[in-house]
């Protein structure tokens, strides 16, 4: 894998035995600080959590890396996710405020809204991809299928920092 930058966005596609309920191709992502990745969890966690980088990628067969081209983006969209960390899971944060929570989506939206100073809303992790349509801030850096070696890991959440 080419190495991350603070601020790198990692969309991640889980398998159908695994569970993928979520809306379009992708259905997770998180942002990485330069030593961890932030994301919102639903499962038995219910908040924001930091996660060692290597346990986060060793969870999804699919990968897709969005890099700010302006790598003081980059640091500034980390540094905002780091103010993120503890919040609650709110599985419909997204379509709301974001006072009562975040989800993965509105995480990102939040640290892409605040590093660009302009509001941004991600419904779903695909919405992100379309976004890079649009944008001359954000571009794919890294894109990895391994599906045919992937194992799911044990612990889903080894690795947990906070």
């Amino acid at each position: 894998m080419t190495s991350l930058s603070s601020g790198d966005i990692i969309l991640t596609r889980n398998t159908f035995e695994i569970g993928n309920f979520s809306p379009g191709w992708w259905n997770h992502v998180g942002i990485f600080t330069g030593h961890s990745i932030i994301e919102a969890i639903e499962d038995d966690i219910h908040q924001v959590i930091e996660i060692e980088t290597e346990y986060f990628l060793k969870r999804y067969p699919e990968i897709l890396v969005v890099e700010f081209l302006n790598k003081e983006h980059g640091l500034k969209a980390a540094y905002y996710a780091y103010q993120l960390l503890g919040r609650p899971y709110d599985k419909n944060a997204s379509l709301k405020d974001g006072s009562s929570g975040e989800n993965c989506c509105s995480m990102i939206a939040k640290c892409v809204s605040y590093t660009l100073n302009t509001y941004t809303q991600f419904l779903i992790p695909d919405a992100i991809v379309g976004y890079l349509v649009l944008s001359d801030e954000l571009a794919i850096k890294y894109h990895n299928k391994d599906y045919e070696n992937w194992k799911r890991p044990p612990d889903w959440f080894a690795g947990r920092i906070s």
